[in-house]
């Protein structure tokens, strides 16, 4: 099969460049929360599991990622992601 060592090349390359530009997510399943300044208070864990950011949630930060807004919505697992750290697992 002529081509398929550039090809394989050219595959690995795209897949190595949509990784490092964050395209390709992989979870992180970390043994401790990461640093963060999360109010409780400002978050309810609702009946589904889904998480609901309260209107008066005050700016908050993980990991690296600080002074970040969520106000009155709704979300679940995956819907925000800080640094590799999901949001949702983070307040659980």
């Amino acid at each position: 099969m002529k081509g398929t060592p550039m090809r394989l090349f050219q595959m690995a390359t795209i897949l190595f460049l949509l990784a490092q530009t964050g395209v390709i997510a992989v979870a992180q399943t970390p043994s401790s929360p990461p640093p963060n300044t999360i109010s409780c208070d400002g978050f309810t864990k609702l009946p589904n599991g889904d998480w609901y950011a309260k209107p008066n949630n005050p700016p908050f930060g993980v990991s690296i990622m600080n002074n970040m807004i969520l106000r009155d919505s709704t979300f679940g697992a995956r819907a925000y992601t800080f640094n590799g750290y999901d949001l949702a697992v983070v307040l659980n």
